[in-house]
């Protein structure tokens, strides 16, 4: 659940979300206080949706999620909200990169348990009913597993992410560089290959 609380906001319908039957999230409760075991308040909504919306339309330009070690490129994300009728329209960049986009999903599961929001299951409440819920409490008591297992599996994936990024930078390293007979390091070189040629060349005459 999400809205102003008893803050006197306005609602705010957060558009491209995975609302129930609706691509749009409208946060517009207001008996409560936000907080712990209260409704997510608007900005923390929108730090929700701004990683959000950086991940899935990263994903989707990028035509799924990149390789560990790459550079990424730049991404432009859309970020599109309406408050009393009033569509507004925010753009932002990102890189699509493996690291980045981690770090998006670290925001998300940061904003969920440090704020911990209420969850209903009763049918006519805006909460978990429509997708099958049938435990009432705040997000960090009904998913607490849930949430323990996807921190270690980011943890996880951004040590795997930086060991990938430190191993290619090693191998770059290690790589050859290109042949260059203007540095005095490769001209020695070739001057010294070019002696043993002439070499060879006078035994064979």
């Amino acid at each position: 659940q999400c809205g102003p609380g008893k803050s006197g906001q306005a609602s705010v319908t957060f558009e491209s979300q995975p609302g129930h039957d609706s691509s749009s999230i409208n946060c517009n409760l207001t008996d409560y206080n936000n907080g712990v075991s209260g409704p997510l308040s608007i900005e923390n909504m929108k730090k929700l949706n701004d990683a959000y919306q950086a991940i899935q339309q990263a994903l989707k330009n990028g035509k799924g999620f990149p390789v560990l070690d790459s550079k990424g490129k730049s991404v432009t994300i859309n970020i599109t909200t309406k408050t009393n009728g009033q569509t507004s329209k925010e753009t932002t960049t990102t890189t699509n990169d493996a690291q980045n986009l981690l770090q998006e999903a670290s925001k998300m599961i940061s904003v969920l348990t440090t704020n911990c929001p209420w969850v209903n299951t009763a049918a006519n409440s805006n909460g978990g009913a429509p997708w099958g819920l049938d435990t009432t409490g705040n997000v960090c008591q009904v998913f607490a597993t849930e949430f323990k297992a996807v921190t270690s599996m980011i943890k996880n994936a951004q040590e795997i992410v930086t060991q990938a990024q430190s191993l290619n930078q090693q191998s770059n390293q290690n790589a050859p560089q290109d042949f260059n007979p203007y540095t005095s390091a490769d001209r020695a070189f070739a001057q010294n290959m070019l002696n043993h040629a002439q070499a060879q060349a006078k035994m064979l005459e």
